[in-house]
């Protein structure tokens, strides 16, 4: 199985929901937001099977950066914080961000596994 197989469809579909969350009170943000949680899990649970720790150093940098804008967007989401919350937006912007980072070392991972 490729890593970039472990992306479900539905990512985007996931992220918007937790966007309209923030602008909106979607109903649907947070158990959205719990199942783009469970992705980075899976990625980054599989990358640890996979292979020994400092293999990729810059997938670790990124996934720990990801981890600390989950952990802070989900205080919000429990606290009831996230509706009107321009620093959600802002992490939630950048979390896209560093996910398309992610994204493409993935991708090179399975390109070049032995690298």
């Amino acid at each position: 199985m490729k890593l970039i197989d472990l992306i479900p469809n539905g990512h985007g579909y996931d992220v918007s929901k937790v966007y309209e969350g923030i602008s909106g009170n979607h109903p649907l943000a947070k158990s959205s937001f719990a199942q783009i949680r469970k992705t980075c899990e899976s990625i980054k649970a599989e990358i640890n099977s996979r292979y020994s720790p400092g293999t990729f150093a810059g997938v670790e940098e990124v996934t720990g950066k990801i981890e600390y804008i989950l952990e802070r967007l989900e205080k919000w989401i429990e606290d009831g914080k996230l509706h009107n919350n321009k620093d959600a937006e802002v992490f939630m912007d950048s979390f896209c961000d560093r996910f398309e980072e992610l994204k493409a070392m993935l991708i090179a991972i399975d390109s070049n596994p032995e690298e």
